[in-house]
């Protein structure tokens, strides 16, 4: 690990640690950095929970100093070491997880889309008893919608043209929770906390006019594969991503969902499955 221009002395103290609750899971930021602290209450304040969990994961963030990170850069690095040591990084930041002892070191400048780079890596393991799938989430009530599909596909049309439905976009977690799918906000773009009992899936398409249509088990399975955030390994966590996706197109109805960028569609989207064709 690349330890030069770190700012973190042995006998500095570690100041009070940020605390995040995402989709039930608690993640604390230790920093001797007051800036970097302040960054992530900052960027991720719908996010800050001001309980003390007894079951939670911890990072450890050091200062690299001497670097700035760009919006630009060359790919995230992702490796599973052994079936436990998680190391994520680019040109001139690196992080390492401990996946069994829930416990790792960043060492990077003060950069929220750092800490963005190491969330997206990290989340699929953060939640192993669950899914996160490249979305946007819709919530009414008790009742929610992930609206998934590659780039380009209207996840942030969807989410800009509803915005008292969308509570985060880009990325959505699911987990199973009383016999049933619950899905949850996850800290991307402009998200907010929310959370409802899942309702459908839709797989989404630009279209001239609105129309969707039910899709047979193994046509959604094949499909949300390529949407889903899956784990870096090992392979039993993997298998088990699989077997919890396979489970979610058995629970949940997954439509095709053909969209202009007009509000009426919301209609349309929390219209009752039986209200749909099959």
């Amino acid at each position: 690990m690349v330890e030069d221009g770190l700012q973190n002395p042995a006998n500095q103290e570690i100041t009070i640690p940020v605390f995040l609750r995402i989709a039930g899971k608690y993640l604390a930021i230790e920093s001797a950095d007051y800036q970097i602290l302040e960054m992530l209450r900052q960027r991720y304040s719908r996010f800050i929970s001001n309980d003390d969990p007894k079951k939670l994961w911890r990072l450890r963030w050091s200062r690299r100093a001497g670097y700035v990170v760009q919006e630009k850069q060359a790919p995230v690095e992702i490796s599973l070491e052994t079936d436990s040591l998680l190391r994520i990084g680019q040109p001139g930041w690196q992080t390492e997880i401990d996946l069994d002892r829930r416990q790792g070191h960043i060492i990077a400048p003060e950069s929220s889309l750092v800490f963005d780079c190491i969330l997206r890596a990290l989340l699929p393991h953060l939640l192993q008893d669950g899914l996160v799938l490249h979305s946007t989430l819709l919530v009414d009530g008790d009742r929610s919608w992930i609206c998934s599909g590659p780039s380009g596909c209207g996840k942030s049309t969807l989410a800009s043209m509803l915005p008292n439905y969308a509570v985060c976009d880009e990325l959505s977690a699911l987990c199973f929770e009383e016999d049933r799918f619950v899905s949850h906000a996850l800290p991307f773009w402009v998200a907010r906390q929310g959370n409802a009992p899942l309702s459908g899936i839709y797989l989404l398409h630009h279209a001239s006019e609105n129309s969707r249509k039910i899709l047979g088990q193994s046509e959604a399975l094949r499909l949300l594969v390529s949407q889903t955030a899956w784990p870096a390994g090992p392979a039993k966590v993997v298998e088990q991503t699989f077997h919890r996706l396979v489970r979610l197109v058995q629970s949940v109805p997954v439509y095709r969902l053909d969209f202009r960028p007009n509000p009426g569609v919301w209609q349309l989207i929390a219209a009752d499955a039986d209200d749909c064709s099959r």
